[in-house]
């Protein structure tokens, strides 16, 4: 699975930079969901844990689902966030693409307090089509959001996306969607605030 160069969605207080904790994953794979901590009362993410298929080729019936970063001593290594608060209004989601699709497009909002809504789109890996997954009230939708719906028109909410275009290979005029890859963000201890989402790299799957 070749990558490319892919863009960056940052998400941040510029007011604070102190110390900020840092979590990345060098994992070329695309990301295929997520495991997000939500506080409803704040409404603020408080820890997002990214989501990848451990198949060596991708299985068109399912996905075999892994935890970007986690390793067999610490499942939760590669959180982004406080993944052991757990006070009054915490509430835990997830959704995964559906089988041979991955996420390609991802919006933000955010304010002084952090990051406050996340959207995320899939599409099928092979032919681009945009699919529909599963949102929170169990109901198919294309692009799931969880806390506040970021939208580039809400005036009380900085709006950023980072999205992954068509690839061309100009030796053979295929085209190939891409997904995003190569994740990392950074969580301030000190605010208990996301700070940013790093999204670093595009990359796509073509048939050997």
């Amino acid at each position: 699975m070749p990558s490319l160069v892919g863009s960056e969605m940052c998400i941040r207080d510029s007011s604070d930079t102190d110390n900020p904790l840092e979590q990345i994953s060098n994992n070329n794979k695309p990301i295929i969901g997520v495991n997000v901590n939500y506080n409803k009362i704040t409404n603020k993410i408080t820890a997002l844990q990214y989501l990848y298929d451990r198949n060596k080729n991708p299985n068109p019936q399912k996905h075999n689902v892994g935890i970007f970063g986690s390793k067999k001593t610490n499942i939760n290594a590669g959180t982004i966030g406080d993944h052991r608060n757990q006070t009054n209004g915490i509430e835990k989601h997830n959704f995964t693409c559906p089988p041979n699709s991955a996420i390609y497009k991802v919006e933000g909002a955010y304010d002084k307090l952090g990051l406050r809504g996340v959207k995320y789109h899939c599409q099928d890996i092979k032919t681009g089509k945009l699919v529909k997954s599963y949102d929170n009230n169990n109901k198919q939708v294309y692009g799931v959001t969880f806390g506040i719906e970021p939208q580039p028109d809400d005036e009380n909410y900085h709006y950023d996306k980072s999205e992954c275009s068509m690839y061309t290979n100009t030796n053979t005029n295929k085209y190939y969607p891409t997904f995003i890859s190569n994740i990392g963000g950074e969580y301030d201890m000190k605010k208990k605030n996301i700070q940013n989402l790093k999204f670093n790299k595009c990359s796509f799957y073509y048939d050997k």
